[in-house]
C-alpha cells in the first residue's frame, strides 16, 4: 500500500509499504477514505519532538470503512464507516475509568513510531472499542474528519477554561473570551466558545484564519496589534473572561496571560516542547485558573458531535478544509501547510 513516511527531519517521501494485519483481539482495519495533516505532524516532522524514531507512517487523523475485525471487537463490524480517535482507549485502565482516556496506560501514539501513523491506504486501529466511533453518513469525510482531533482538542480547550470559571461569573452577559491560535484547532475553539461567550477574540499572525475567525463574529487582532493592550483596554483594564493557549509556545503563553482577567481562566491545548519561564508575580497576582495537556477524545466524543451537526447545518464548515489531494501529493500538501505555520 502507499504509505506517507518520514524518514528523518524534514524528509517525507511516499513509499510502498506493507498493508496492515491483525496483531490482536482488539485490532480493526479500515481502508482509509481521507486522512489528516496536523500542525503536531508539523512539529514532528521538523525534528521539534525529541527522541524521534525515523522512517515511520506518519498521520493520527483517519476516515474509512471496517474491513476486518479482531475477535474482541464488539461495538464495530465491518462495512462500517467509522471515524478514529488520534488517542486511544482500552477503557479499562486506571485513567480511562476516571474520564482521562487520554493518558491510557494501554494506548500508544499515532505516528510518531510507537504505532504505525494513519496517513496511509489501510491503517490498523488498536483498542477499536474505545477509540473507533461510527460516523453518521450524512457528513462528509471533510467535515467529519475534524472529530480525530480538531474539534475534540479545540473544545477541550474552552470547556477547560468554561468550567474553571465559578457559576457567579457565568451569570453576568458580557462575558470575554480569547482564542490565542487561528489555525482549524483554534477555530474550532472559537467556534465552541461563541456558543456562551458574548465577544470573542481571536488573535494570530496569518491573516487567511484572521478573516475566517471574523466571518464566524469573531472579533480579529493580529499579533502585531499589541492584541493584549487592545483586549485589556475593551474590559475596563481588566481582561478576558477566559483564554484559550492553541499554540504551545512561550510566546503564546505570556500573550494569554498578559490577556486574561483576574480570576480568570486559561485553556491550554498547545503542544509545549519547549521550556516555559513564568514571572511568579504575575501568576500569583493573576489569581487565575489554567489548565493544559492532552484531549480525552472519547470524553468529549458526543458533545462535540452535536456541534458538528449543527455547525454544519449553519453552513460554517463550508471550505473549512481548504485542500484534499491524493496521497501522492503529500510531500507537496507537508510543504504548502508549512508555510501558513502549524
Amino acid at each position: 500500500m502507499k504509505a506517507v513516511v518520514v524518514k528523518g527531519p524534514n524528509q517525507i517521501v511516499i513509499e510502498d509499504r506493507p498493508k496492515p494485519t491483525l496483531q490482536a483481539p482488539t485490532d480493526v482495519i479500515i481502508k482509509a477514505s481521507a486522512a489528516g495533516l496536523c500542525g503536531s505532524d508539523l512539529n514532528i516532522l521538523s525534528g521539534k519532538r525529541p527522541n524521534t524514531p525515523w522512517d515511520f507512517i506518519i498521520g493520527h487523523e483517519v476516515v474509512g470503512t471496517v474491513e476486518e475485525v479482531g475477535s474482541e471487537v464488539t461495538k464495530i463490524k465491518k462495512g462500517d464507516r467509522v471515524v478514529s480517535a488520534f488517542t486511544q482507549s482500552c477503557q479499562e485502565c486506571w485513567y480511562c475509568l476516571r474520564s482521562l482516556s487520554g493518558k491510557c496506560l494501554k494506548g500508544k501514539p499515532y505516528g510518531v513510531g510507537a504505532t504505525a501513523g494513519v496517513q496511509s491506504e489501510w491503517a490498523r486501529i488498536p483498542l477499536a472499542n474505545g477509540s473507533l466511533f461510527k460516523a453518521p453518513e450524512d457528513l462528509p469525510d471533510e467535515e467529519i474528519i475534524l472529530m480525530c482531533d480538531v474539534l475534540p482538542t479545540g473544545y477541550t480547550a474552552f470547556k477547560n477554561a468554561w468550567l474553571s470559571l465559578p457559576d457567579s461569573a457565568k451569570n453576568f452577559k458580557d462575558l470575554t473570551c480569547v482564542v490565542v491560535g487561528c489555525g482549524p484547532v483554534g477555530l474550532m475553539g472559537l467556534l465552541s466558545a461563541m456558543e456562551v461567550f458574548k465577544t470573542v477574540y481571536a488573535v494570530d499572525g496569518v491573516q487567511d484564519r484572521l478573516d475566517r475567525a471574523a466571518s464566524y463574529g469573531a472579533i480579529p487582532l493580529h499579533l502585531s496589534e499589541n492584541p493584549a493592550e487592545t483586549v485589556l483596554g475593551a474590559t475596563g483594564g481588566r481582561g478576558a473572561d477566559a483564554v484559550l493557549e492553541i499554540v504551545g509556545s512561550p510566546a503564546a503563553l505570556q500573550l494569554s496571560l498578559d490577556c486574561v482577567r483576574p480570576g480568570g481562566a486559561i485553556g491550554s491545548c498547545g503542544f509545549h516542547y519547549q521550556e516555559i519561564t513564568i514571572q511568579g508575580t504575575q501568576i500569583w497576582a493573576k489569581n487565575a485558573t489554567f489548565k493544559f495537556g492532552r484531549t480525552s477524545v472519547a470524553e468529549v466524543y458526543d458533545e462535540c458531535l452535536v456541534l458538528l451537526k449543527k455547525w454544519s447545518k449553519e453552513g460554517k464548515l463550508k471550505g473549512f478544509v481548504e485542500r484534499t489531494s491524493p496521497i501522492e501529493d503529500a510531500a507537496q500538501c507537508y510543504d504548502l501547510f508549512s508555510q501558513c505555520g502549524s
